[in-house]
C-alpha cells in the first residue's frame, strides 16, 4: 500500500508544478488565465475591426490607383502618338503656339 502512495507521489512530482497546486492557488492560477483571455478576446476584437477598416481603405486605394493607372496609360499613349507625329513631320499646333507667346512675351518686355 505504502508502495502505492509513494508511486503516487512520485507520479504526481513529476507533473507540471501548477498541476500539484492546492485549491485556492489553483482557482487563482485559473482567474488569472481567464482574465488573460478576456484581454485577448478584446485585443482580437479590436483587431478585427481594425481590420475591417483597413481593408476599405485598401480597396479605395487600390481604385485610385486603378484610375490613375487608367491615366498614366492615356498620356504615355499621347505622347508617343505625338513623338511620332513629330517624327512624321506633323504638327500639333503647340510649338507655333509657344513661339507666338515667347515672341508676344518679348514685345511686351520691350514695351514696358
Amino acid at each position: 500500500m505504502r508502495d502505492a502512495q509513494s508511486a503516487q507521489l512520485q507520479e504526481r512530482s513529476s507533473l507540471s508544478p501548477s498541476q500539484n497546486l492546492p485549491l485556492e492557488a489553483t482557482l487563482r492560477l485559473l482567474a488569472d488565465k481567464d482574465a488573460e483571455l478576456t484581454s485577448l478576446k478584446r485585443t482580437l476584437a479590436s483587431s478585427e475591426t481594425a481590420l475591417v477598416r483597413k481593408t476599405g481603405e485598401a480597396e479605395a486605394l487600390e481604385r485610385e490607383l486603378a484610375v490613375l493607372e487608367k491615366k498614366r496609360n492615356e498620356v504615355i499613349a499621347q505622347a508617343k502618338e505625338a513623338q511620332r507625329r513629330k517624327l512624321q513631320g506633323e504638327s500639333d499646333g503647340l510649338e507655333e503656339m509657344g513661339r507666338w507667346y515667347a515672341g508676344a512675351e518679348q514685345i511686351l518686355k520691350s514695351l514696358v
